[in-house]
């Protein structure tokens, strides 16, 4: 009860505790309690509340099943800020799941959720430049959103930049650059990256694959394995 009232006028608070009785963390699960601080916070302007009412609807989880409910509730999140409901919005465009395809509508979110560091969506932005999807083709910019997914840990964009590095594509060619992210792609389960690393190794002699894994072991060290938290129970 304590909280309840600190949370009265506290929108963090609203949003917080609507979570904690969302999925059940320190206090017993109750989704009534859960949307009731969730709404209000959402109301208040909260995105990360309104993108988890969205989540809520979208999995028909403590309430019925809804993706119209879930897009209100998302697009109010994207609107917000919120980088994980922009992804949702961006792939919902882009594949035309459930609404018009519209693959710029699409890039317009992936952007958004890119720029605020979601990995996923740095890839996506990648993907569209390379592949010229509703925009220009534009390798260099592909390559820049690649780069900036594999920084951040993305296996896909690790594999990509790594592709684009290999054959000098948008950007200079490097092996020993190319072999580090497929190195980091492998370790990080891409399928694909074992075989790039065998294709990639008979060009390249056994100082220069030693330098590709000290710089990939160096960015293990500096930058632990990136992790989905979006509504983790």
């Amino acid at each position: 009860k304590k909280a309840q009232v600190l949370a009265a006028g506290d929108l963090v608070a609203q949003s917080q505790l609507g979570e904690a009785y969302f999925f059940g963390h320190g206090v017993n699960q109750n989704y009534d309690s859960a949307f009731k601080w969730l709404r209000l916070a959402s109301k208040n302007g909260s995105a990360k509340a309104s993108a988890l009412i969205g989540h809520a609807y979208a999995n028909g989880t403590g309430v019925r099943k809804s993706q119209r409910e879930a897009m209100q509730h998302y697009r109010k999140a994207a609107d917000g800020g919120d980088s994980d409901a922009q992804l949702y919005l961006a792939k919902k465009y882009y594949y035309g799941d459930g609404v018009r395809k519209d693959l710029k509508l699409a890039l317009q979110w992936f952007v958004g959720a890119g720029q605020q560091g979601n990995s996923e969506a740095q890839n996506f932005v990648g993907n569209i430049h390379g592949e010229g999807l509703g925009v220009v083709q534009n390798k260099a910019m592909a390559a820049l959103w690649f780069e900036k997914a594999a920084n951040h840990g993305n296996r896909d964009g690790q594999y990509n930049f790594g592709i684009y590095l290999a054959n000098g594509i948008g950007v200079k060619q490097d092996l020993v650059r190319a072999y580090k992210w497929f190195f980091l792609a492998k370790n990080n389960g891409h399928p694909n990256a074992p075989d790039r690393l065998g294709e990639i190794s008979r060009f390249m002699d056994t100082v220069q694959i030693g330098n590709a894994i000290e710089q990939a072991q160096q960015f293990q060290k500096t930058n632990p394995p990136e992790v989905d938290v979006l509504f983790v129970k």
